[in-house]
């Protein structure tokens, strides 16, 4: 006989897997919306522009692709060399 703490147990699963089913991975749950089209091309590729549970890492692996905005922020010039951090 299911209790009702199964019951919800069993609720909670099945619509964990229907949610898994609609999507093509984790990180299509976790995704807040559409990339870019500049980035479009590395959506299957999360691991290049994020690092998980690691907030702070995020500039680095901007700058590793994005060479002009890194040598503006090197310089302290233009819109990402003046954004305070």
């Amino acid at each position: 006989m299911l209790t009702f703490s199964r019951l919800i147990v069993l609720a909670a699963g099945l619509f964990a897997c229907a949610m898994q089913a609609q999507a093509d991975s984790a990180n299509d749950l976790l995704m807040p919306g559409q990339l870019i089209s500049g980035h479009a091309k590395y959506e299957n590729e999360c691991n290049n522009c994020h690092k998980p549970y690691d907030k702070s890492a995020q500039p680095v692996l901007c700058k590793d692709c994005h060479k002009d905005v890194s040598k503006e922020i090197a310089e302290k010039r233009a819109y990402h060399g003046l954004m305070k951090e």
